[in-house]
């Protein structure tokens, strides 16, 4: 498979402490047309300042957790918008069990590129854990 950021610019991020001007980088990135069987990689992070890092020394966000914990409830709804899109591949800063939920279902509904391949597996796989016996008689 083909790993696209559709812009051509591969591993580049929007480099912006703004979730509106990182909403809008990943707006215009995600347009447009990509090769077939392609995977759609995106960054969804907030890249901190040397003027933040100081900051934070006296006053919150005092680290990248709480720095991201700004971006990562806009997160849920800027994937449901980006459904048709077929968004594949998150790189978030910290992940909830609910995102990565959602970016799965997204993927196994048909509406990444994955269709109902590798997502169906991992989805299932995830709901069905394999047991395991333990002990000496297990």
């Amino acid at each position: 498979a083909v790993v696209s950021t559709q812009s051509g610019h591969y591993g580049r991020g929007a480099n912006t402490t703004d979730t509106g001007t990182l909403k809008n980088y990943l707006e215009d990135t995600m347009k447009g047309p990509r090769p077939a069987n392609s995977l759609h990689v995106t960054q969804t992070i907030l890249t901190p300042k040397m003027k933040d890092t100081i900051s934070g020394l006296f006053r919150p966000p005092r680290n990248l957790k709480q720095f991201a914990d700004q971006l990562t409830p806009l997160l849920p709804s800027w994937f449901e918008e980006f459904s048709d899109i077929n968004l594949n591949i998150a790189i978030v800063d910290f992940l909830t069990i609910d995102l990565i939920d959602q970016l799965i279902n997204l993927n196994v509904t048909g509406s990444g590129a994955c269709g109902s391949g590798a997502a169906a597996k991992m989805k299932s796989e995830a709901d069905n854990p394999p047991t395991y016996k333990t002990g000496l008689l297990g």
